[in-house]
Parts: C-alpha cells; sequence; structure tokens
C-alpha cells in the first residue's frame, strides 16, 4: 500500500509499541462510553456513523494502516465533489480545533469578549457634534459600505461608530481595522487603545497587532509604560503578547491585507484564521495605496470572505478612482444607499490649500523652505525617494539648527521612527497649542494615519492618489 511503500508502516509501529496495555484499553473504554455523546455534541451526526463496539484486536499497526487506506479512498473518491458548504463547514471545524488545541497547549485564558458599542467609538469625539459621514455611518442597515471624506475629518470615529452599530445589529466575536503601512497599524493600536479603549497597553484585553515586528512593538511599548523594567522582563512580556496574539485571543486586531491573504492561498493555519474571519467585521483603511496587481488580489479575497464567510467589510479613504470604487462595489454588493461621503461643508473646510508649481528639482526650492521655518512656519518636505530625501535633509542642515528638523523614511528601524512620529506629534500634532517652527523631511510614509498639520508643504511630482494625501 502507499503506507508502507513510504516507510509510514514503521513509523505507525514505532508508535503503537509506546502504548502501555492499559492505556489502549481506557481509550476502547472511552470511545465505546463517550464516543456517540461527543458525535452529537459537535452535531458530527452527518458525517460520522454512528458509533459501535469493535473488535479491540483490531489496535495493531495493519488495522491502522487499512484505516488509512480506507480514509484515503474515501478521501479520492470525495475530491472535486464536495459542495462549497461542506467544504466551508469541514475548514471551520478544523480551525476550531486547532484553536483550542493550541490555546490549551499555551495555557491560555478564556478568550475576551468583544468589547464594541456606541459609547466607545464617541469617546474621543467628546461632547463635539457628530459630522454627516458620521452620522450616516452609524445608520446603515447590516452589509458592507463605502466611505469617502477628507482626511482629518474623523474617518476612524465615523468607522468604529459603523461597527458598533454592525455590531448591534449582527452579533460579531472579531474586528480587524486594516492598514497598509508598519507606521500606521502601530499609530492606530496606540490610538485604539488609548483613544477608544481608554487602557494602558499592559492592561488590554482588547487590541492587538500583527505585523514583521509586532514583537518589537510590544517589547518598545512595555519599555516605555515602566521605567523600572530589566529588558529581560520585556523581552518575555513581548514574546508572550506576540504567542497569544497568533492564537487569536484579541477580538479587535489591526493588520495589512496581507495577512488575510494567508487564508486564500491555504498556507500553514490558514484554517484557524478563517474560524477568526468568519462573520467577522472589517475597517479598510486607505484602500488606494496598493499596487494595482496586490489590489486585486485583495479585493478578490475580501469578496470571497463576504461570500463564504459573510464578513462584512468597510472601505474608506479620502482618495479612490472610479475603477476601484466600481470593483469594490461589484464585489462586496454595495449599493447607493452604503456609500457615505462627507457633506460639502466638510469638503469645504478641506479645501483651504494653495498649490503652486514651481520649475526644476525639488532641491533647488531648498531657500524658500528655509524661508517658510524663519518666519515661522512648520514645513513639510516630501521626496519620492529615499536618497531625494536624504540630499534634502543634509543640505538642509546647514540652515535650520539640528532641534528643529528631522527626517523620515523607509530604513529606519521601529524604535527611531517611533521616537521621530512622538517628536513630530509633539510639534505639529492636531491638537497641539502652540505651533514650533519645524521643518520635516519624509518619504511617503509619512502619508498614512499621522494626525498632524504643517503650514505648507513641499513636494516631488507624483501620481494625483499620493499628492492629494499629502496635501
Amino acid at each position: 500500500s502507499k503506507y508502507r511503500s513510504d516507510g509510514a508502516a514503521e513509523r505507525i509501529a514505532f508508535l503503537v509499541s509506546q502504548i502501555e496495555p492499559e492505556d489502549v484499553e481506557n481509550l476502547w473504554q472511552w470511545l465505546e462510553s463517550y464516543g456517540n455523546a461527543w458525535r452529537e455534541a459537535l452535531d458530527f451526526g452527518d458525517v460520522v456513523g454512528e458509533i459501535t463496539p469493535v473488535n479491540r484486536d483490531a489496535f495493531s499497526t495493519e488495522a491502522i494502516i487499512r484505516a488509512l487506506n480506507e480514509i484515503n479512498g474515501h478521501i479520492h473518491r470525495r475530491k472535486g465533489k464536495v459542495p462549497v458548504e461542506q467544504a466551508m463547514r469541514d475548514i471551520a471545524y478544523r480551525g476550531l480545533i486547532l484553536t483550542s488545541d493550541h490555546a490549551a497547549s499555551a495555557g491560555a485564558d478564556a478568550f475576551p469578549d468583544i468589547e464594541l458599542s456606541r459609547e466607545i467609538a464617541l469617546r474621543p469625539i467628546g461632547e463635539h457634534k457628530l459630522r454627516h459621514h458620521q452620522s450616516m455611518a452609524e445608520q446603515l442597515s447590516a452589509g458592507n459600505a463605502l466611505m469617502i471624506a477628507p482626511t482629518g475629518s474623523g474617518k476612524t470615529e465615523a468607522a468604529m461608530l459603523w461597527a458598533a452599530m454592525q455590531h448591534q445589529q449582527r452579533e460579531v466575536s472579531r474586528l480587524f481595522y486594516t492598514l497598509p503601512y508598519q507606521a500606521s497599524m502601530n499609530a492606530m493600536q496606540d490610538r485604539l487603545i488609548h483613544k477608544f479603549y481608554a487602557t494602558d497597553s499592559d492592561h488590554n484585553q482588547q487590541v492587538t497587532i500583527q505585523h514583521s515586528r509586532a514583537t518589537l512593538k510590544f517589547y518598545r511599548d512595555r519599555m516605555n509604560a515602566d521605567s523600572g523594567i530589566n529588558t529581560r522582563e520585556a523581552s518575555g512580556y513581548a514574546k508572550a503578547q506576540k504567542n497569544i496574539t497568533g492564537l487569536n485571543y484579541f477580538p479587535v486586531q489591526v493588520f495589512s491585507p496581507y495577512q488575510m491573504l494567508k487564508a486564500t492561498y491555504r498556507l500553514r493555519g490558514y484554517e484557524p484564521l478563517l474560524v477568526d474571519y468568519a462573520g467577522a467585521l472589517f475597517i479598510f483603511d486607505e484602500i488606494h495605496a496598493y499596487e494595482p496587481e496586490r489590489l486585486a488580489l485583495i479585493i478578490a479575497t475580501m469578496e470571497w470572505l463576504y461570500r463564504q464567510f459573510d464578513a462584512r467589510f468597510l472601505v474608506m479613504t479620502a482618495t479612490l478612482p472610479p475603477m476601484v470604487q466600481n470593483a469594490l462595489c461589484t464585489a462586496l454588493d454595495i449599493s447607493e444607499a452604503h456609500i457615505v461621503t462627507a457633506d460639502n461643508e466638510t469638503f469645504k473646510q478641506s479645501q483651504r490649500h494653495n498649490v503652486v508649481l514651481h520649475d526644476g528639482d525639488l532641491l533647488a526650492q531648498l531657500d524658500v523652505i528655509v524661508a517658510s521655518y524663519e518666519a515661522g512656519q512648520s514645513v513639510l518636505v516630501v521626496c519620492n525617494q529615499v536618497a531625494h530625501a536624504q540630499a534634502a535633509y543634509q543640505q538642509l542642515q546647514q540652515a535650520i539648527p539640528a532641534a528643529d528638523l528631522r527626517m523620515l523614511h523607509g530604513r529606519f528601524n521601529g524604535k527611531d521612527r517611533s521616537e521621530k512620529e512622538r517628536w513630530l506629534l509633539e510639534r505639529v500634532g492636531v491638537r497641539v497649542g502652540e505651533r514650533k517652527p519645524t521643518v520635516f523631511v519624509a518619504t511617503q510614509v509619512v502619508e498614512v494615519s499621522l494626525d498632524v498639520d504643517f503650514d505648507i508643504l513641499h513636494t516631488d511630482p507624483a501620481p494625483i492618489e499620493a499628492l492629494l494625501q499629502r496635501f
């Protein structure tokens, strides 16, 4: 048989030899006494026949090989003929088993229930009146939606209102907030924890983050939160947070859409992911930021999760090309009634820019940047390439004090990027009272999810969507 030819028989015989006779007897007794009860409790009645007493001598290498061959033949007979609904159910069963197994092995506590309410969504807004798109977002019926509103108009608060009301109409256990860049993911996790859930990260049981440098983020947060902690304790905490995040423990998760593609391509452990995604809410921010090929994969995955796993999506952006909007509306069945747009007043408030075209390279405008700084303004300089940003920064160092000048691009490590972002928020954050003259040189990493406001922008030419985002 197949199992003899690849050496499986020898491995099975070795495993059988390690099981004590009394353990074998206990297993038979368990199967005869409780097998049918478990079959009914797990609702396996239509796939597993009634369990009846069997020949106890069947526990042998030969018997196991015969059973494996029988299962293998059954699988091949079913291949290509399994209804989609049954396949999805089978995947969900396996996902639940794996999640339970891994959580039990890790000694995890009971998974917390999601906390998602209108009160939580309104915490950052306080006593301020809801804007039109915020009010509309919470009035939508259950289903997918699209939101178009200017940057800085409270889209995150509107998204959380949408999620809270969707949860009220049809309960969910998971909320996923997707963003394209690690820096924006880090900032969004901090914002959700401190602004919406109003907790310290050490005692947070709701929000986590998933990306390749998440362990470093957990470590840095722990070190910043407790000045008396040593590096070994912080490292242990960070690894524990990373591990429990991998168990799908947290009900609110911030990640990139590429995490979802693991399930599409059936990478190892995809079944627990699909269990987590089933019936979940997804908030997609900055959907325009992805390359066309990747965006096509993401939209196809969204449609699959919507149609096969009953997931619901809110896609929001300040800039959305018509082709992308049409693709999203078709994939997610988004009707006109579920397209939320900011009102004219909000758009007019965002129309506060005067655009001036200069001849020549951006490096030829450095004297204008210095003059704006000397006039007491905060200046953002955005270059398309890291080398270009570095050249501009080096020349500006000759005219601007180091205390008022910083540079940010994708090649900095996580610690340096966080320090630069923190410095930036302290000087030109939207809610900062007295603003200080500042020059900040950056690449496109500054475009997303930093709540800042400059007096003037100098930018390289770029596609219109990127320019609008910078504006």
